[in-house]
């Protein structure tokens, strides 16, 4: 057993994106909003995609990918 704990990837966090975080919360602009919108335009830019969209979580992506596939119930 371990004395101590194995980091597998330990995030770089500095005082740019702190203070980007603080900027963010004193925004108002908690969920979608101006931050998220230049996110996905970038992001599109970046993939060279026509369209991209924000989720939450990996679960709401994977569940909007099911739906736009038209997967149901029972089907294989």
């Amino acid at each position: 057993m371990r004395d101590n704990y194995l980091v597998f990837g330990s995030p770089l966090i500095e005082q740019d994106e702190i203070d980007e975080v603080v900027k963010t919360l004193q925004s108002g602009w908690i969920g979608t909003g101006p931050k998220v919108a230049q996110f996905e335009e970038d992001f599109k830019n970046y993939v060279g995609v026509k369209y991209a969209i924000a989720v939450a979580s990996c679960t709401a992506g994977l569940h909007l990918s099911v739906v736009a596939l038209g997967i149901k119930e029972g089907m294989r």
